[in-house]
């Protein structure tokens, strides 16, 4: 309990200050160059997600617009969620506000995400 229970403290919190910083594996820096290689010309479906919910700064309502893609991603691809999610937005009338999701009944919310795994329960944690 004592090394995983320090995990959970705070940075500076004096329990944590008994433990000498921990070491990075080795090579780590020459895995991580080759990763970077590797994607440097390629994008995968989970930067295209992120990239949508770094859009949402801007956005109406960003956190609440967030946490419900959020909820879409869950046991879904992110290309099926990001696709649920604008479904929803353009359903709701181009964002997916908390008014606008109270505004609109259940069948709308699960018309819009029906692409998505569990797409009932997804809509109906949408609309709570």
């Amino acid at each position: 309990a004592g090394a995983r229970s320090r995990f959970f403290l705070p940075r500076h919190h004096p329990a944590r200050a008994s433990s000498p910083p921990p070491t990075p594996p080795p090579h780590w820096r020459e895995v991580l160059d080759a990763i970077r290689t590797a994607r440097e010309h390629r994008t995968a479906s989970v930067d295209d997600f992120h990239d949508f919910l770094l859009g949402l700064r801007d956005a109406p309502d960003p956190h609440f617009q967030a946490l419900v893609a959020t909820l879409l991603s869950v046991q879904c691809r992110d290309s099926v969620a990001l696709v649920a999610m604008r479904r929803l937005q353009f359903a709701l009338g181009g964002a997916a506000t908390l008014a606008a999701v109270r505004s609109v009944d259940l069948a709308a919310v699960e018309d819009a995400v029906s692409c998505c795994n569990y797409k009932r329960t997804k809509a109906r944690y949408v609309k709570e």
